[in-house]
């Protein structure tokens, strides 16, 4: 139970009981709701109800195939309708990724406002590089490896505009669209807009989430026949991308109801991978920086600050882990410094091991 519900006005939610009747109330009979599918999942449902003028509680969960709704989480929101802030807000990024944390102080409220940005995408920049370059076919990662970024429909919008302005053919590598994790959901590139799907290129693979890599199991969906002409000519050239029987079979069935049902046990198991990693490195590794993924079975590790304070270099710190029996990624060829890739497709039970001989023999060695 949140007990911040209490200091914005619902001050009689003294126990979880007095929760639920509340949020009882707001699944029961919301004065707006709405209901969108992407992706191929769960319908996912937004329900809000105002319990004073433009303030109230919003809960979100997703609706099941026999038209179910399930809370995930909720939060109070308010509804403002015009502008009452102009002032300055102060943004620093906290890492050598695109990472930043943002303070705004409402004064006429007496409070501050803290928010978090991860892995944004840098608009201007894009515009930027591809007019100075003369770009005219651009690769656009979703979701985004190394950071696990699973992109918005508004980010992905802004992105197809950019290219759009600048006449750019799109190559969409969507090939860890499968693998978002909690309840995130992929938007298909190709989906945004009109202007997308005839622009963009997609490319997907049963290679990630089935561990199928090497049966040639990739294929591509062009709705433009132009491209698709091109795409075709190309790959007639060559008959390494000519399928066979096994990696035709092979793709089949992993996106088969019973490719499914594993697809969304894996989902489950990456998750709690991630969470119990992420929390771990967090409290555990001062000088180790690193993002939430939102998708992907990856972590991407800043280790400068660690590097740094112990006076190791990059390729000691790798070998120190693989002296211990942790096969980890050099992250460099990523464009970050001092930085590991990390694959937690694995059971449970070899995360934690792997984790704690990192930190007994290598991050927390000389404590």
């Amino acid at each position: 139970m949140h007990d911040y519900l209490r200091a914005v006005g619902f001050s009689k939610v003294q126990h979880k009981r007095d929760l639920q009747r509340l949020l009882d109330m707001v699944m029961g009979s919301p004065d707006s709701e709405f209901a969108s599918s992407c992706g191929g999942g769960l319908p996912y449902a937004e329900k809000c109800r105002d319990f004073v003028s433009n303030a109230g509680i919003t809960v979100r969960g997703e609706v099941d195939e026999h038209g179910m709704f399930s809370y995930e989480y909720y939060f109070p929101h308010y509804t403002g309708h015009q502008i009452s802030l102009t002032d300055d807000i102060s943004v620093e990024k906290i890492s050598e990724r695109e990472e930043y944390d943002g303070l705004c102080d409402v004064v006429n409220l007496g409070v501050s406002l803290i928010f978090h940005m991860n892995h944004l995408m840098d608009y201007a920049d894009m515009d930027k590089k591809i007019k100075e370059n003369h770009i005219h076919l651009a690769i656009f990662c979703s979701p985004h490896n190394p950071s696990g970024r699973v992109w918005k429909r508004e980010e992905i919008e802004a992105a197809m505009e950019v290219y759009r302005k600048n006449d750019c053919i799109v190559i969409s590598d969507e090939i860890w669209s499968d693998l978002t994790l909690g309840n995130r959901q992929h938007i298909p590139t190709q989906t945004v807009s009109e202007d997308a799907k005839t622009r963009t290129i997609a490319m997907y693979a049963p290679t990630k989430t089935f561990n199928l890599a090497g049966l040639i199991g990739s294929y591509h969906i062009v709705y433009n026949p132009y491209l698709r002409d091109r795409m075709n000519k190309q790959t007639s050239l060559s008959h390494y991308n000519n399928m066979n029987i096994f990696s035709m079979h092979g793709l089949i069935g992993a996106y088969s109801k019973d490719g499914q049902e594993w697809a969304d046990e894996l989902k489950a198991v990456l998750t709690e991978n991630m969470e119990w990693a992420y929390d771990f490195i967090t409290k555990n590794w001062d000088g180790v920086e690193l993002a939430k993924p939102e998708g992907t079975y990856m972590l991407y590790l800043d280790c400068h600050k660690w590097c740094e304070a112990h006076h190791k270099t990059m390729d000691e710190l790798l070998q120190a882990g693989v002296k211990v029996g942790v096969i980890w990624q050099d992250g460099r060829a990523f464009f970050y410094p001092d930085s590991i890739r990390m694959n937690l497709a694995l059971p449970f039970s070899r995360v934690q091991e792997a984790f704690h001989r990192l930190d007994k023999y290598v991050f927390r060695a000389e404590a």
